[in-house]
C-alpha cells in the first residue's frame, strides 16, 4: 500500500532536504504520517510476509547448501537471509510452544494398589483428624495391614531378584570350569548370600544419596500427598521448561569447542564459531519442530504401535541425517576435507553431549531439592 508523497522536502526523521521518495540521509521514506487502521494491518501483513520470505530462504539455503549461509554473512552478504540470533530465536521458540503442547505429560492419578506411599499418607491425615475419636483404631488396623502386604510384596521382589542372582552366580561358576558336584570342588551358595547381592545390603549409602532420600520423602509427604507417580511427572514437566536454557547455555560452548579444534588451519575467530553454531542450532530447531509435528501425525493416523514403530524409525533417519548434515556443514565453512569433518564433529558432538548432560543433571538436581 503506497502512501502519498509529502510536499515537503524536509526529512521528518533526521531534518535533511529529500530529493525524491528516500531520505538519502536516513533512509526514511518521504510520505504523509497520518495512518489509517486498514494501513497498519495491511503494514503488518507485508512486514510478515517479508520476514517469512527471508525466513525460507534462508532455510532453502541450510538445507540445500549446508554451512553456506553462515559463510556468506562472514562475507558480508547479509540482506537475503535472516541474522543468525534472529534465526536462532524465531525457530527455538516456535519449536519449544510446539514442543510442550505435543509432548505435554497429562497426570492422570492412578489406581494402582501397590501406591503404598499415597495410601499411607491418606491413613495419617485420617488418623490425625480421628485421634479423639475411638474410630481411630480401626484407622491403625487399617494401616498396619497395608504395611504388612507392602513387606510381604517386598519380600516376594527380593526372592525373585535373589532367584536371578544365584542362577547367575551358577552360570558364572559354571563358565569359570568349578563343578558343583565333583570331588574336587564343593561349592555352596546359600539364598541369602545371593539375596545380599541382589538387594545391596551391606553396601553403605553415602551422604548425597542419603540427602536426596530424605528431600525426596519430605517433598513426597509435603506437596505430593505421597503421591510419587505425581511427583515424578512435575520433575519430568519443570525440566521440559528448562529445556531452551539447557540448549541456550550449550551453544557457547559447542562454539568454543569449534574454535579449538580449527583455530590453527583456518585462523576463524570465536566469533565466526559461534555464528557459525548459531545457525547450526536454529537449523537443528527447525528440523525438529518437523519430526515432532510429523511424529504427531503418525500417533493420529495410525495406531499405537505402528506409530511408535514409525516414530522411532523417523527419529533414527533424523539423527543420522543431522550427524551428517553437520559434517558437511563443517566441510564448506570450515574448507576441510570430509574424512577431517567427520572426525572433529564427532569430538564436539561427544563433548557437547557429555556438557548437556551435565547441565540436565544439574537442573534436575536443582529442581528436585528445590
Amino acid at each position: 500500500m503506497r502512501h502519498h508523497l509529502r510536499k515537503e522536502k524536509q526529512c521528518l526523521n533526521c531534518g535533511q532536504e529529500v530529493e525524491e521518495r528516500f531520505c538519502t540521509h536516513c533512509g526514511q521514506e518521504n510520505i504523509e504520517p497520518h495512518d489509517s487502521l486498514w494501513h497498519l494491518i495491511a503494514h503488518y501483513f507485508q512486514d510478515l510476509v517479508h520476514y517469512d520470505n527471508r525466513f525460507w530462504h534462508t532455510f532453502k539455503n541450510l538445507f540445500t547448501q549446508p554451512g553456506f549461509v553462515a559463510k556468506e554473512y562472514l562475507e558480508g552478504k547479509r540482506v537475503r537471509n535472516l541474522k543468525p540470533i534472529q534465526l536462532y530465536v524465531f525457530a527455538s521458540t516456535v519449536f519449544f510452544i510446539v514442543f510442550s503442547f505435543v509432548k505435554h505429560t497429562d497426570y492422570k492419578p492412578g489406581t494402582d494398589i501397590r501406591d503404598f506411599r499415597k495410601r499411607l499418607y491418606n491413613l495419617e491425615r485420617e488418623k490425625e483428624y480421628l485421634k479423639d475419636f475411638p474410630q481411630a483404631v480401626y484407622v491403625d488396623s487399617v494401616a498396619n495391614a497395608i504395611k504388612q502386604q507392602q513387606q510381604t510384596l517386598r519380600l516376594k521382589d527380593e526372592n525373585t531378584t535373589a532367584d536371578s542372582a544365584l542362577k547367575q552366580t551358577l552360570k558364572e561358576l559354571q563358565d569359570e570350569g568349578i563343578s558343583l558336584g565333583g570331588d574336587a570342588f564343593k561349592v555352596q551358595i546359600s539364598r541369602d548370600s545371593a539375596n545380599k547381592k541382589a538387594s545391596g545390603v551391606g553396601k553403605k549409602r553415602g551422604w548425597l544419596s542419603r540427602k536426596l532420600n530424605d528431600v525426596k520423602n519430605q517433598k513426597l509427604q509435603e506437596q505430593y500427598e505421597g503421591d510419587e507417580k505425581r511427583m515424578i511427572v512435575d520433575l519430568v514437566e519443570n525440566l521440559k521448561k528448562k529445556l531452551p536454557l539447557i540448549f541456550f547455555l550449550s551453544l557457547p560452548f559447542f562454539a568454543f569447542f569449534l574454535w579449538l579444534l580449527h583455530r590453527r588451519k583456518t585462523k576463524k575467530t570465536y566469533v565466526e564459531n559461534f555464528i557459525f553454531s548459531v545457525y547450526q542450532y536454529a537449523y537443528v530447531f527447525v528440523i525438529g519442530l518437523f519430526t515432532i509435528l510429523l511424529g504427531y501425525v503418525f500417533e493420529k493416523i495410525f495406531s499405537n504401535h505402528v506409530a511408535e514403530t514409525l516414530t522411532n524409525w523417523l527419529n533414527v533417519a533424523v539423527f543420522v541425517y543431522l550427524f551428517l548434515y553437520l559434517t558437511f556443514s563443517m566441510k564448506r565453512f570450515f574448507g576441510q576435507s570430509f574424512r577431517r569433518a567427520f572426525f572433529k564433529q564427532l569430538i564436539v558432538c561427544f563433548l557437547t553431549s557429555v556438557l548437556v548432560g551435565f547441565l540436565t543433571a544439574g537442573v534436575l538436581l536443582v529442581l528436585y531439592i528445590s
